[in-house]
């Protein structure tokens, strides 16, 4: 049960249009990453609740979404089978990875470096694959 006194909704006209399938604090705990079925990433102030910025280039819905270690990259992926990396700063889409034969449902840094990230997808006909980056 949580002891928190106030919830906060990030919802309204600047929302995600679809539902949301993945959402992660940065290591500060100051933003928040949300993924959506409608395509786009959406980062949110988790301090008053306002957009800072949405992030569009993802050819299908995003399932995956994490923040680097160290503040300065938001990784996605999703049913487009690929990663990709947005800077945090202003939501530029930096670079795109592609590797995974299905849909990418999960991603992950390593919690010291974040110099090394993993993430998996859900192939069923060859066995799942998780890559190392």
């Amino acid at each position: 049960a949580s002891t928190q006194k106030q919830t906060r909704i990030f919802e309204g006209d600047k929302g995600h249009k679809s539902p949301v399938l993945s959402v992660s604090y940065n290591p500060n705990g100051d933003l928040i990453i949300a993924g959506a079925q409608d395509k786009t990433l959406r980062l949110w102030s988790a301090r008053n609740g306002n957009l800072v910025t949405i992030m569009k280039g993802h050819d299908g819905p995003v399932h995956a979404v994490a923040f680097h270690t160290q503040n300065e990259w938001v990784v996605s992926g999703g049913k487009d089978k690929h990663l990709r990396a947005w800077r945090e700063s202003d939501g530029v889409h930096h670079k795109d990875m592609p590797g995974h034969r299905s849909t990418v449902y999960s991603l992950a840094f390593d919690r010291e470096s974040g110099s090394v990230m993993a993430s998996g997808d859900g192939d069923g006909t060859r066995g799942k694959s998780n890559n190392v980056w």
